[in-house]
């Protein structure tokens, strides 16, 4: 439950009557994106990074209807747009091969490889995919060599619930900078 998990307290029992709450229907999410862009992130996670002596023919994504409805942002030029940007998103993944708040802040965020293969993505809706999420990346090299990956599920939905161990590797991951080991560890 939430609070043992975030308090290290006893879950409190609902009232009777008190139907459902809400905060049980959340997740954590793996990335600090929002989450129709963790699909495309996660498949081209599973692709080889990309470095500045590498040629690209082409990056291509097929993602659903309502990812590409909330995240088709192009070009984002401040770090919440970039949140809401699968290509962005998918360029970060091939550059550095993470999608966390680092991404978002200066020099990472103007690097010019990740602008470059930002604008190199081309993103395809697949309609056939209406009501279920997920991502397919294709990355073709300038030698011809290509890759691809498809993911249907991420870490955070049902299917694949966090561990305890990794919710907690996450939150000492993203208290760097802001708060001490010490005190990171006492939360």
């Amino acid at each position: 439950s939430y609070a043992r998990v975030a308090y290290g307290r006893t879950a409190v029992p609902m009232p009777a009557g008190a139907g459902s709450f809400e905060i049980l229907s959340g997740y954590f999410k793996e990335y600090a994106a929002v989450r129709h862009v963790h699909y495309a992130a996660r498949a081209a996670s599973e692709l080889q990074p990309v470095g500045p002596a590498d040629a690209i023919r082409s990056i291509e994504v097929w993602t659903y209807p309502e990812a590409l409805q909330y995240c088709g942002i192009r070009d984002p030029r401040t770090p919440l747009q970039a949140q809401f940007s699968i290509s962005f998103a998918v360029a970060a993944m091939l550059r550095w091969g993470r999608l966390d708040p680092t991404v978002y802040r200066s020099p990472q965020f103007e690097d010019p490889l990740v602008r470059s293969l930002e604008r190199a993505v081309v993103i395809h809706e697949e309609p056939d995919w209406t009501g279920q999420r997920a991502a397919r990346v294709r990355l073709v090299r300038g030698d011809g060599q290509a890759g691809e990956a498809f993911v249907s599920a991420v870490r955070g939905d049902a299917s694949m619930p966090w561990s305890q161990a990794a919710l907690v590797s996450k939150f000492l991951t993203y208290c760097r900078g802001t708060l001490s080991s010490r005190r990171a560890g006492l939360v």
